[in-house]
């Protein structure tokens, strides 16, 4: 119960930092992520910007660190 509860206050203050501090951003999404049984990235560099504030040189860049951090989504295309 206590981990549920860290993982929603979590989410609810990265979904916060992204309303006071990112107005900016028109919509939050998902990114889509290869088949974790053959995850290679290309080289692409078509940066996007994680709902952490932190840029990502691709997206599957984003989708190698959600491998660790479940709560990160695509806040925009681009830098951040």
């Amino acid at each position: 119960v206590q981990l549920l509860v860290s993982s929603v206050a979590a989410f609810l203050e990265v979904s916060l930092w992204l309303i006071l501090c990112n107005v900016w951003f028109l919509y939050v999404y998902e990114a889509t992520c290869p088949d974790p049984k053959i995850f290679a990235c290309t080289f692409n560099v078509i940066p996007v910007c994680g709902s952490n504030g932190q840029s990502y040189g691709n997206e599957c860049l984003l989708c190698k660190e959600i491998e660790t951090n479940k709560e990160i989504l695509v806040a925009k295309d681009g830098m951040c």
